[in-house]
């Protein structure tokens, strides 16, 4: 659970910085995001249980919505639609959709 918040966190804060890329240089403005992606669970060697798709199904459903995601949701924790249940996604620190914030002031030495 640790890393899972780790790697939320660390998503957010370079999802800030391009952000902050994209007020210098406005030319990078919506062409690199960064979201922290829950992506689901799938067959593998390891994970062999029932009803699981493989991933070459996952893939053909997911490489569609990866490529959708607009750069307004830059920073914001997505889960792969139909991967999750609801009750499921209810137990999360940090729920699916969460945006970062809308302003960022950096610390002043």
């Amino acid at each position: 659970c640790a890393v899972k918040f780790g790697v939320e966190g660390f998503s957010k804060c370079v999802a800030q910085g391009f952000r902050d890329l994209a007020q210098k240089e406005p030319g990078a403005a919506g062409r690199i995001i960064c979201v922290p992606f829950a992506p689901g669970v799938v067959s593998t060697e390891m994970n062999r249980n029932k009803g699981l798709p493989s991933a070459e199904t996952w893939a053909k459903q997911a490489a569609p919505y990866i490529l959708e995601i607009p750069a307004s949701q830059s920073g914001s924790s997505l889960a792969m639609p139909g991967f999750y249940s609801e009750e499921y996604q209810a137990t999360w620190i940090i729920p699916a959709g969460a945006k970062i914030n809308e302003t960022w002031i950096k610390p002043q030495p």
